[in-house]
């Protein structure tokens, strides 16, 4: 019912990835620009990864505000490095945009979004239709639309009550969870009690379910669409600019081939036959018939 995205320093190891059943995001925490350099791109590459279908990657920017301007700066820096996570077929994205997450805590700032635009900037340079950006916070903020609960983990007990509760009292379907500071070794048994909580919830609210199975099904349907109208948006651009481009063509051009369609074409002996009918109707001379250096027309 919703995507668990569990927030670490490093890629957890092959084992715990093997162990992972139903789609789950495992995002780098970026402090500082250094922090790139944490990620294992071998790792990434590797075959267990690509051949992991329930495995997906992201980033999850947690700037300290003292200084992420001097971060931002040396982040864009590395952006060849982003672009390369972006173009893996296990990055995270929605409707073909890499997704990253902020620690807003539900409000935005001019430094992150600073950070957006630069990346988003060249993300489309590299033709990506821009970016994703979530907001992450540890309190449900209506007012933001792509906004991320952030669960700070402290035992099992305590995350199945709090996923519980957005469940069945605030409706919080077909998004990410947060979960941040998890153990490696708890992913597996989260992941489970995940599923069993939603198998709970169920049971206690049959109806709220049923709504809530298909809000995802429609949410997920709502995506394709947006994602099909912006493409047929864009071929509707390109043909006006098609059609714009022809309308504008040269007036000479369409002449010079409405001369080659309509009359080179024409076998020689017509155009003979066509200079002859000028001569009786006396509109040209005779001898411009032999002689090319005599005026062919009287007038």
């Amino acid at each position: 019912m919703n995507t668990l995205n569990f927030i670490a320093d490093t890629m957890p190891a092959t084992e715990i990835l093997k162990t992972i059943s139903g789609k789950t995001v495992f995002s780098i925490e970026i402090k500082q620009a250094s922090d790139i350099q944490k990620i294992n791109l071998q790792y990434i590459h590797s075959k267990s990864f690509y051949l992991n279908t329930s495995c997906y990657l992201s980033l999850y920017f947690n700037f300290n505000t003292k200084d992420a301007k001097q971060t931002i700066t040396e982040l864009v820096n590395q952006k060849n490095t982003l672009i390369q996570l972006f173009f893996h077929p296990h990055y995270e994205k929605i409707n073909g945009q890499p997704v990253l997450f902020f620690n807003l805590n539900g409000e935005k700032n001019e430094v992150n979004e600073a950070l957006i635009s630069s990346i988003t900037a060249y993300c489309t340079q590299q033709g990506f239709d821009g970016i994703k950006c979530i907001y992450t916070g540890e309190r449900t903020v209506s007012s933001i639309n792509n906004f991320s609960f952030l669960h700070q983990y402290q035992d099992l007990n305590s995350f199945t009550t709090a996923y519980f509760h957005l469940l069945s009292k605030e409706f919080y379907i077909a998004q990410y969870y947060g979960i941040l500071k998890a153990p490696q070794n708890i992913i597996g048994d989260m992941i489970h009690s995940k599923l069993k909580t939603e198998a709970n919830f169920k049971k206690e609210f049959p109806a709220q379910f049923n709504f809530a199975k298909q809000y995802c099904f429609f949410k997920k349907q709502v995506s394709l669409l947006e994602n099909e109208l912006e493409c047929t948006k864009e071929d509707l651009k390109n043909q006006k600019i098609y059609l714009k481009i022809i309308k504008e063509q040269d007036e000479a051009l369409k002449i010079n081939e409405f001369y080659q369609n309509e009359y080179e074409i024409l076998p020689l002996w017509y155009k003979k036959f066509g200079h002859v009918i000028k001569v009786l109707m006396g509109k040209r001379a005779w001898r411009s018939l032999f002689d090319n250096n005599v005026k062919k027309y009287k007038h």
